[in-house]
């Protein structure tokens, strides 16, 4: 008998360390949503205790429940006040009734469309990106002026994946690194002799 009750005392505490572990794994919230915490409770006083509010200066202790990875393209581009009014990207909540639903205070955007949008940048800039220094280097005979277009591209090129991915430093180098050898490979099987 005690040994059954050891085990399951054991199971709990294994049971409590995995869900702790998953909950402690979760990124914190951003600051970003501790503020719209913060303006939900200003905006609803009253709704929670006010001893009850405290979890907010805890910011140790706030997690994000859903964490999407968000590229730091889309993070700019959801706070600023272009993409909520922006037909294209506003949204009507579902789930408020309409009574409690004000237009002209109240701003939602949609996720896919912004992420559609996103996509479309990457597309965008990723065939200029391929594009246009093969025809600017085709047309400069010059070696110091075809290495100064490709330092230029290759500078660009890192830009645009830090905004456009959430990848590491060592893949980005990567992929600069890639994308570099792409230009000089180029460069080498066209130039005239």
């Amino acid at each position: 008998m005690t040994t059954t009750f050891i085990r399951r005392a054991n199971a709990n505490v294994d049971d409590f360390v995995i869900a702790y572990s998953e909950l402690r794994s979760r990124p914190s919230a951003t600051d970003r949503q501790r503020a719209n915490l913060e303006n939900w409770h200003y905006k609803n006083q009253g709704a929670i205790l006010l001893q009850e509010t405290e979890y907010i200066k805890k910011k140790a202790d706030l997690i994000t429940i859903t964490p999407i990875i968000k590229t730091p393209l889309l993070r700019a581009l959801e706070r600023t006040k272009w993409v909520s009014t922006a037909s294209v990207f506003r949204r009507r909540p579902i789930e408020l009734l309409p009574s409690a639903y004000d237009e002209n205070t109240m701003y939602y955007h949609s996720e896919e469309r912004l992420q559609m949008f996103d996509t479309i940048v990457v597309m965008v800039g990723g065939l200029t990106m391929l594009l246009a220094p093969i025809w600017i280097l085709d047309a400069v005979t010059s070696n110091f002026a075809q290495l100064g277009i490709i330092s230029t591209f290759i500078v660009l090129f890192l830009a645009l994946v830090q905004a456009v991915t959430t990848s590491k430093p060592s893949e980005t180098l990567a992929a600069v690194a890639a994308y570099s050898a792409v230009l000089m490979v180029f460069v080498q099987t066209t130039s005239k002799p």
